[in-house]
């Protein structure tokens, strides 16, 4: 603990053969071979999220615009999408931060993408019921997910050195 409320997993820095909690199943008595192998396996997983992340967060943008337009049956509404993605993005962006301080990675991001999820499904019963506050409400939930997409590349730093955090948060981009 340090005082502000949020626990520090590894004050100055990674202790050799640890683990991150949240982003590997390793144990505590890893060594630095297997650091190694599981920092590899992660950094795959992230970079195939984020591309999968970064596809799915720009259909959204622009299918939740025309959605918006096509639910409202007002052109001069389809910005409100998008403002809405972000918005939510926003919104989340410290809750989502601050219970990967307390929980670990892993129950950060889940808890984004499974909001984000929520938010789709909204989404498509707002579309269903043809209601717009509804769809906006959706599309707000949505860009947690957007806000855990954004937050998973630091995922990538949790296992690495401290003097090659920057390479690897680069390669997980």
């Amino acid at each position: 603990w340090d005082g502000t409320g949020l626990r520090r997993p590894y004050p100055g820095g990674m202790p050799t053969g640890g683990t991150a909690r949240g982003t590997a199943h390793a144990t505590a008595h890893a060594t630095a071979p297997d650091v190694g192998r599981v920092q590899r396996r992660t950094l795959v997983v992230l970079s195939l999220a984020l591309v999968l992340g970064g596809l799915g967060a720009s259909g959204a943008v622009t299918g939740g615009g025309l959605l918006v337009v096509e639910v409202s049956g007002q052109k001069s509404l389809a910005g409100l999408g998008q403002t809405s993605i972000v918005l939510g993005s926003a919104l989340m962006a410290v809750p989502l931060a601050r219970l990967s301080s307390r929980y670990g990675r892993r129950a950060g991001l889940a808890g984004g993408y499974g909001l984000g999820a929520v938010g789709a499904l909204v989404v498509l019963a707002a579309a269903a019921g043809r209601s717009t506050a509804l769809l906006l409400m959706g599309l707000v939930l949505f860009g947690s997910a957007v806000a855990a997409g954004l937050q998973s590349r630091f995922a990538a730093t949790d296992l690495s050195e401290p003097t090659h955090v920057g390479r690897e948060d680069r390669k997980s981009v």
